[in-house]
């Protein structure tokens, strides 16, 4: 497991995964050993976006955890933490996902730092997975906004990360 976790949050196209490498690739430069976990929704053999099932929801967490936890390295960096796959799967199916809000609100404590990254349309575009609608994303914001401060997520800039890492 890695010693530490960098998770990035944020809805569909609002530059997690570029900054996600871009940050990785300046930990190394800086002599860290860094594992990037890229969005594992991207791997998930069922509906997602609107079409998504309980099922998607629940596999895709499922995902998330075990790969972060199978994750060999100093420094893992995540493009989506454990939150991101509740709020998606929260949107449609509150009932059901409102009781597993404690135990992510817990674990979102083992992340070292998370940063936040709000919607950018710049980055919002048809990739074969994610939605592009942007009213979706915009509800999956005000989502994740709520459940920050919900939970009492204490976020960072990339900077301010690179500076726990021997940064400028």
């Amino acid at each position: 497991m890695s010693k530490y976790k960098i998770g990035l949050i944020g809805a569909q196209g609002t530059g997690k995964t570029t900054a996600a490498y871009e940050l990785a690739a300046e930990l190394k430069r800086r002599g860290k050993d860094v594992y990037v976990l890229s969005e594992v929704a991207r791997s998930c053999p069922l509906p997602l976006n609107d079409a998504a099932t309980i099922e998607s929801q629940f596999w895709i967490m499922g995902k998330q955890l075990t790969r972060e936890q199978s994750a060999i390295s100093e420094i893992l960096v995540s493009d989506r933490t454990l939150m991101d796959s509740l709020i998606y799967g929260y949107r449609k199916y509150p009932d059901m996902f409102r009781s597993l809000k404690p135990f992510v609100k817990r674990y979102m404590e083992t992340y070292a730092a998370v940063i936040y990254f709000s919607p950018n349309d710049d980055y919002l575009m048809e990739d074969g997975t994610r939605s592009v609608d942007k009213q979706f994303r915009d509800e999956i914001d005000a989502l994740m906004v709520a459940m920050i401060e919900e939970f009492d997520v204490e976020t960072k800039s990339i900077e301010q990360v690179l500076s726990m890492y021997g940064g400028k």
